[in-house]
């Protein structure tokens, strides 16, 4: 009996910091820029990759789809300024979700 207690309050921490990690990261998607930013600047595999985003400009914006134009350094050589149309829809959530990105220059 006495192993069982700790395997369960461990099992319960994990549980209770997953359930706060994954409201605090769909609170966070509520945010544009901050969508575009972790899918545009993170990633190991990312081929839109950019070392930094010089600037956003946000073409269409309504309740279900936003359309922003991102401006940016590759992060891989040669380092270019390159421009994305990146078009996010909204989920049920209210959270963004990047559904679609498109290399302009």
């Amino acid at each position: 009996m006495k192993k069982f207690i700790p395997a369960v309050i461990i099992i319960t921490l994990i549980i209770v910091i997953s359930t706060l990690y994954y409201n605090y990261d769909t609170y966070k998607k509520k945010d544009l820029t901050y969508v575009i930013e972790q899918r545009l600047t993170k990633g190991i595999f990312n081929r839109y990759k950019l070392s930094s985003i010089s600037t956003y400009e946000l073409n269409y914006s309504d309740e279900i789809l936003a359309i922003v134009l991102v401006n940016g350094i590759k992060s891989k050589a040669p380092n270019t300024t390159t421009t994305y149309k990146v078009l996010l829809e909204k989920r049920s959530n209210g959270s963004w979700k990047v559904k679609d990105i498109y290399t302009i220059r």
